[in-house]
């Protein structure tokens, strides 16, 4: 295989001398990775173009005010109220993922054994809310979880309380709707995983003598590892970020770091502030991806050896 002029690659016979399986070789090598460099070149570009230039646009814009300082970063790291916005931000987001991921396993696991019509329905009422806004589905919860509405009259009229609860402008609300809004990030890679499974495989560990739950322990559970992984990260990763939902079912205890930097954006115009503020964030949740995936080739490790 060697270069044509025109920059293709075509298969020639090389001789039988080394150096000509020489040349050949280093033809053949030269040509595949002309090739796959034509191959990944426009994937390249499109990241760069999409992803690194505003990162790198928002990372400037924080050192460079207008000559390069530090200055917002000490600023936004003296602010006491930081830490706080931070630390409610991934506590949520995990409180998020463990939901997500608990009713997201039994959704996807219930999708998974159906079969037929079943299985389209379930898959089709996890997609459904896909279509619809953020906002919208946000806004839906204000009604059901308001002091008038269906859940507080449906326990006032079964005896259960004898006044409305206050359900909303909490941390409870902020977590129930954005597990709503999530759910299908967790549900679907789950949904994916399970379905590859080898069901061969569980019937084999029961006809061994496994129990039920055994064999869904030691087998079912291992090889849809990689999808409950890929969900959760996918899931805190979005939680992390979420704007709309803290804002509307939330209080002022409960502000999370993206309503922090919309504030400094777009009402103080602030810019040095909120891009401070974003490339921290950006580090922490990249921290966060790094601990997990460490934390996750440990156990598929452990899993793999038990």
């Amino acid at each position: 295989m060697t270069v044509g002029p025109n920059g293709s690659c075509r298969m020639t016979v090389a001789g039988d001398s080394r150096s000509d399986r020489s040349s050949g070789g280093l033809g053949a090598f030269a040509c595949l990775a002309d090739r796959g460099l034509r191959l990944v070149l426009p994937a390249a570009i499109f990241l760069v173009l999409a992803f690194a230039l505003p990162i790198l646009g928002i990372v400037g814009r924080s050192l460079f005010d207008p000559d390069l300082t530090l200055k917002n970063y000490a600023e936004v790291l003296r602010a006491p109220s930081t830490v706080k916005v931070f630390l409610n931000t991934f506590r949520i987001a995990l409180e998020v993922t463990v939901v997500t991921a608990v009713l997201g396993y039994l959704l996807a696991y219930g999708m998974a054994r159906a079969r037929g019509r079943w299985a389209a329905v379930m898959l089709g009422a996890v997609m459904l809310p896909l279509w619809t806004s953020d906002l919208v589905r946000t806004f839906s919860w204000t009604i059901i979880l308001g002091r008038r509405g269906p859940l507080n009259t449906l326990l006032m009229d079964i005896g259960l309380i004898d006044r409305p609860l206050s359900l909303l402008f909490n941390e409870v609300a902020v977590v129930i709707g954005t597990t709503h809004i999530l759910m299908p990030m967790m549900v679907l890679p789950l949904y994916a995983a399970m379905r590859a499974v080898d069901r061969r495989l569980v019937l084999a560990a029961l006809s061994l003598g496994a129990s039920p739950f055994a064999a869904f322990r030691d087998v079912f559970v291992p090889l849809t590892l990689p999808g409950f992984i890929a969900g959760a990260l996918l899931t805190y990763v979005l939680a992390v970020g979420m704007y709309v939902t803290p804002a509307a079912l939330g209080s002022p205890e409960t502000t999370m770091i993206a309503q922090v930097i919309e504030t400094q954006g777009r009402r103080q115009l602030d810019w040095g502030t909120a891009t401070a503020l974003s490339t921290l964030l950006l580090l922490a949740v990249a921290v966060s991806l790094a601990v997990a995936q460490r934390v996750g080739r440990v156990s598929r490790t452990m899993m793999g050896q038990s």
